[in-house]
């Protein structure tokens, strides 16, 4: 497990969710200090692998023949990851600003996170301000879909010789079909 907290006040270069490569007021850099684009709050994994107790040199059925042929050396290995979504901003559909860069809008009111497809944060917590005004809500102030993926193995090892092993796998990936969504549409004006 690890939680961790990434602050900065520079967009990263990478595309994400970062509203433009320079802060929203030159003139005062250091309004733009938030979380980063790569803040990742909470990440959790969990791996397993488990030796079935059947079979030579184990707890069942381990006097060889055909039991140990059949049921001996089998083992199965998963793997579970679980996070938070990163932070990307709000912008606008225009610019406010008359500076040629991208502009973020007004917060009117606390963001809620209905997650639907269409729908993914409420854009009615925010409004455009005034023209040649900054909007006032923060850089990287919303939080994207988060992430869960299960993967499992299963798999028998058959002895050819001493040093040489035949194994055969079965592998699957994203056991539960979660559904893997990148950012959303962060432009205020239009349909997330």
């Amino acid at each position: 497990y690890a939680w961790s907290h990434a602050i900065d006040d520079v967009a990263l270069e990478f595309s994400g969710g970062d509203a433009g490569p320079s802060p929203q007021d030159p003139r005062f850099p250091r309004n733009d200090r938030s979380n980063s684009i790569i803040d990742q709050r909470q990440r959790l994994t969990l791996s397993y692998l488990w030796i079935f107790p059947f079979g030579k040199g184990q707890h069942f059925l381990n006097h060889g023949g055909i039991s140990n042929f059949v049921l001996g050396g089998w083992q199965t290995n998963g793997i579970l990851l679980t996070q938070t979504g990163l932070y990307f901003s709000p912008v606008l559909n225009t610019s406010t600003t008359n500076t040629g860069t991208s502009s973020r809008p007004n917060q009117t009111g606390p963001v809620t996170y209905p997650k639907t497809l269409t729908n993914w944060f409420s854009p009615s917590a925010f409004s455009s301000p005034a023209i040649s005004t900054y909007g006032n809500a923060g850089r990287n102030s919303l939080i994207g879909p988060g992430r869960t993926n299960f993967d499992v193995s299963l798999l028998k090892t058959f002895p050819v010789h001493e040093a040489m092993n035949f194994q055969f796998r079965f592998e699957a990936f994203n056991v539960f079909n979660h559904t893997q969504f990148g950012y959303p549409n962060a432009t205020i004006g239009i349909s997330q």
